[in-house]
């Protein structure tokens, strides 16, 4: 019995290993070595008696019902997990192959890193280590001036000094919050629905475009005056 134990164990760690077909296959092998020793080892008889009728299953037949389990046990555990790696091939291999899939990566890490940068520093310590390079060689604040406060600030839910800091940092932080949320939905969007792709593609280019003209004037209108 501790021979069948040591099959139905192996079966449920090989279902759950987050191991390669191959590795598998090894980590099989080996634990079917240890069951035919234990099995040859223990020269054990099982007894069954159903209705009066008695039965004696044998070392040879054990092993012969061993045997028919351990081809059970690959056919469930290998060929799945070769599916799957061929699987999870397949997808990495179209993300490489879709650019708006990886813009979208790059652009919610991007928007992510802002997320943390914000957050690990304090604006009582006032210790950010990017500073307004404008306000260094002039001496006067700009229309950016701030936006590192403000969002900390408002990720700390102080929104009333958030504004102090500056007053379009609210609009940024949402339209970045906002574009983190997009990303993702889009991106799902365009891996589920393939036949709307294009739709979706420029639907997103042209709201995001709006957003952006509608977020950053201020800023683009500065920029225009001081060029």
């Amino acid at each position: 019995m501790i021979s069948f134990s040591q099959i139905f164990v192996a079966r449920k760690i090989a279902h759950h290993a987050d191991k390669w077909p191959k590795q598998m296959e090894n980590i099989m092998n080996g634990v079917q070595e240890d069951v035919e020793k234990g099995i040859k080892d223990a020269n054990i008889s099982i007894k069954v008696e159903s209705n009066g009728i008695q039965s004696e299953l044998s070392p040879p037949l054990i092993n012969g019902i061993r045997n028919r389990l351990w081809r059970t046990l690959k056919k469930e555990t290998v060929l799945p997990m070769t599916l799957l790696k061929s699987r999870n091939s397949i997808g990495w291999t179209k993300l490489r192959n879709e650019p708006y899939l990886k813009i979208n990566i790059v652009f919610a890490g991007v928007i992510m890193l802002i997320m943390a940068y914000s957050g690990i520093f304090s604006p009582e310590k006032d210790n950010y280590p990017v500073v307004c390079i404008h306000e260094k060689i002039t001496g006067e604040p700009c229309v950016s001036c701030g936006l590192s406060h403000s969002f900390s600030l408002i990720l700390r839910g102080r929104i009333d000094e958030a504004y102090q800091w500056n007053r379009y940092g609210m609009r940024v932080f949402l339209f970045f919050a906002g574009q983190l949320i997009l990303r993702i939905i889009f991106s799902l969007f365009y891996s589920r629905y393939i036949s709307t792709r294009k739709q979706l593609i420029m639907f997103d280019i042209v709201g995001s475009s709006v957003l952006f003209l509608v977020t950053f004037m201020p800023f683009l209108i500065y920029i225009f005056k001081f060029s």
